[in-house]
């Protein structure tokens, strides 16, 4: 992958995970950067909870909020990798997932495959 396309690649992934985050959030997230290195992608969002999510974690609710990552998050994962297959012709796998709601923060790794 030489470095224009790299960069290309790297633009369009960025793009399918703000899509993402304004289905459950309802705009985009303050921040996303994306880097691929070698075999992996390494993908970081800062404002990814929606304003109900944010209300619940400052009310004590963050249990509530982890509970429905969870049931979403394949749902939301698997789309997320259909995206960026259909979109750059890479195929890959989410091996690494950080998420801290204090912070609005949530890093992800993902493995290209062949």
């Amino acid at each position: 992958m030489n470095l224009k396309n790299h960069n290309e690649i790297e633009k369009i992934i960025k793009n399918v995970v703000i899509k993402i985050i304004k289905l459950y959030k309802g705009k985009g997230p303050d921040y996303v950067n994306v880097k691929i290195t070698g075999k992996e992608i390494e993908i970081c969002a800062k404002g990814i909870l929606s304003s109900f999510g944010k209300f619940l974690i400052e009310h004590d609710g963050i249990e509530v909020v982890e509970l429905a990552r969870k049931k979403a998050q394949s749902i939301l994962y698997k789309y997320m990798i259909d995206e960026i297959l259909k979109e750059t012709n890479l195929k890959c796998e989410v091996i690494y997932e950080e998420c801290n709601f204090i912070e609005d923060f949530r890093k992800l790794i993902l493995k290209i495959e062949k």
